[in-house]
């Protein structure tokens, strides 16, 4: 289990991450999905989120020093109904920024962060 300084920069309130196997996207990513993480509904109300909520992933394997890299990403309910609990779908594109292998652990928790309009910052503009 990872240290509770990394569960506490994962989370926020009583939103915990949860451990979860990883297993190859089921169709072709798209650019409507390559964010997407499917999970089964008893993993979504588990996380407390929605089909179509943010959430987070990231590796199991971390410590407090490792930059390891919080991704976010898009929950989505899978369309396989036998997909059982502790299951996540992820594109190739998202297990290749973490770093890890089918068959590897994630952490995958609420994303409770305030999403900001981006604004473009001309401040860096040559004048």
């Amino acid at each position: 289990m990872p240290p509770k300084a990394v569960i506490a920069r994962l989370s926020k309130g009583d939103h915990n991450p949860h451990l979860f196997t990883i297993r190859p996207f089921p169709t072709p990513v798209s650019h409507k999905t390559f964010l997407r993480i499917n999970l089964n509904r008893g993993s979504l109300n588990n996380l407390d989120i929605k089909s179509g909520d943010l959430c987070h992933i990231t590796t199991a394997e971390i410590s407090e020093t490792a930059k390891t890299p919080i991704i976010p990403a898009i929950a989505w309910l899978a369309s396989d109904a036998h997909l059982q609990k502790g299951i996540a779908l992820i594109s190739d594109n998202v297990r290749t920024a973490l770093s890890v292998g089918f068959e590897d652990k994630v952490l995958i928790g609420k994303y409770t962060e305030k999403v900001e309009d981006a604004a473009w910052d001309d401040s860096t503009k040559e004048k």
